[in-house]
């Protein structure tokens, strides 16, 4: 979000993307006023060797937030919803052994040991710097 703000970046800063969202909420019939719950713990999942990442096999990350009780393996199994993960690495980004991959929200120690052997699992990380692919349209015809 360097340079000149564009229209997207002054709606949110001005509020009036968060305002435009309630309305559609509640057009919807939904309730603005209610709070998700929030984990009791978080932590950071760091990545083992520095490079870039090369890959990240994302519905692995799926499983790892069910893993966390933030999905359903069975119809019947109740959902947490203060699990889950932000701020994640991405594609070409470098790490340095250490570096947080991912911040983990969890209520379990059991469960978030487990999700976070597959956000490792999940995550390539190679020494060389990742070419970036290029666009998939490359030209529109009319």
């Amino acid at each position: 979000m360097a340079g000149k703000p564009n229209d997207l970046e002054k709606h949110l800063a001005s509020g009036a993307g968060l305002a435009k969202f309630k309305e559609m909420v509640k057009a919807q019939g939904g309730d603005t006023t209610f709070k998700l719950p929030m984990a009791k713990f978080s932590r950071p999942i760091r990545a083992k060797k520095a490079g870039f990442v090369s890959t990240i096999e994302c519905d692995q990350l799926g499983y790892a937030v069910i893993a966390l009780g933030g999905g359903r393996k069975k119809a019947s199994d109740a959902i947490d919803f203060g699990v889950g993960f932000e701020n994640p690495k991405k594609i070409g980004d470098r790490v340095e052994a250490g570096e947080p991959l991912i911040i983990m929200h969890y209520n379990d120690a059991h469960k978030a040991d487990e999700a976070e052997k597959m956000v490792h699992a999940a995550y390539n990380i190679q020494a060389a710097p990742v070419v970036k692919k290029g666009n998939l349209i490359t030209a529109r015809i009319v």
